[in-house]
């Protein structure tokens, strides 16, 4: 299976898209096993500005035995050649929600600065179908959060891997999207090589 790629660079950090990484058979597999999840109302990101009780997500963490995470972890390894999964460690998976009332603030996931490690996301656009005039886009701010520096369609069966130090938001669904957007999010660590 040929996989379209694209990579992009910011101040040394990196966006890299693979477009339809999952077909529409697993995307529409996965979307079935998703879409009844458990999910719980919790603010997971540090936004940018400090009004945390404003910053409304609901989540669905994985069980890390679950279908899921054998599908797109097995996945990953078998065709994301961008690390040596053998150093990779999962620190969370969870699937997010989003509809036209959920906020999400200019954030960035890497909150251990002191790591030792490089801190990434990976995230998979988890809808059996998506239409652009919905919304619900990933964009990537610069360091300043003045300028936006690549905006993602949620096109089904796409993943996103991102420096975890990048700042980046999910816009609201629009009020007439015939679904919610579903993206099931990676949080890994990679050794810093000296």
């Amino acid at each position: 299976m040929h996989v379209n790629k694209k990579t992009i660079s910011y101040n040394n950090k990196k966006i890299i898209i693979y477009n339809q990484l999952f077909d529409t058979r697993e995307n529409l597999h996965i979307y079935n096993l998703i879409v009844n999840s458990n999910f719980q109302r919790t603010n997971v990101d540090v936004p940018f500005y400090s009004n945390t009780d404003r910053d409304v997500k609901w989540i669905s963490y994985i069980n890390p035995t679950s279908e899921i995470s054998e599908i797109i972890n097995s996945k990953y390894t078998k065709c994301i050649n961008d690390f040596l999964w053998s150093e990779i460690s999962i620190i969370d998976q969870y699937i997010n929600y989003g509809n036209n009332s959920t906020v999400d603030f200019i954030h960035c996931d890497n909150y251990n600065l002191l790591s030792k490690n490089n801190n990434y996301t990976i995230l998979h656009f988890a809808n059996h179908t998506w239409n652009p005039n919905w919304h619900g886009n990933l964009l990537f701010f610069n360091d300043e959060c003045t300028e936006i520096i690549q905006g993602i369609v949620p096109t089904p069966g796409k993943v996103v891997i991102f420096d975890a130090n990048l700042n980046h938001s999910a816009t609201p669904c629009n009020i007439k999207a015939e679904y919610p957007r579903y993206t099931i999010a990676t949080k890994i660590l990679y050794p810093i090589l000296e």
